[in-house]
């Protein structure tokens, strides 16, 4: 969204259990938790809203705070 709050874009699909968005260094993407169906997991999204979620965790279990680090 804009800084006004004007044009939101959801860029994720879950509708409910997005928790604790971080942005990437560069502003590109997000990981953020979301609710998979069973579980919350972290999910790494662009954040132009492109359509590019990717499930990095796979987890039995609801997963929060996710953060960006070197590798």
């Amino acid at each position: 969204m804009n800084p006004d709050g004007s044009d939101v874009l959801q860029i994720t699909n879950s509708q409910n259990g997005r928790r604790d968005p971080a942005w990437s260094p560069d502003g590109s993407q997000i990981v953020v938790g979301a609710y998979d169906g069973n579980d919350i997991e972290i999910m790494k999204v662009v954040a132009d809203g492109s359509g590019n979620i990717t499930v990095l965790t796979d987890i039995d279990d609801d997963l929060r705070y996710p953060k960006w680090g070197a590798n």
